[in-house]
């Protein structure tokens, strides 16, 4: 896009823009993910275990620009 008068001088401007989407984190056999934002850039998914269970790992990832989940899916291990 070429814009032109800004303040006297002429300036090029040029711009790609794209949805990342991380795609489904998974759930953790006995337990579940929590989604509050879907899944594209910056979204977060959180992790919790069934009753009788612990979370075993990180219970926080984010999408990342690259378009995949930080870290890795946690697991929940009977107590």
């Amino acid at each position: 896009m070429m814009c032109t008068h800004v303040f006297g001088m002429q300036f090029d401007f040029s711009f790609l823009c794209l949805v990342v989407d991380c795609g489904d984190p998974g759930n953790p056999q006995n337990g579940r993910r929590i989604l509050q934002e879907g899944t594209t850039f910056q979204s977060n998914v959180t992790y919790e275990c069934d009753p009788g269970f612990r979370l075993e790992g990180v219970a926080l990832r984010t999408c990342r620009p690259l378009a995949v989940w930080s870290g890795s899916q946690p697991s929940c291990t009977r107590k």
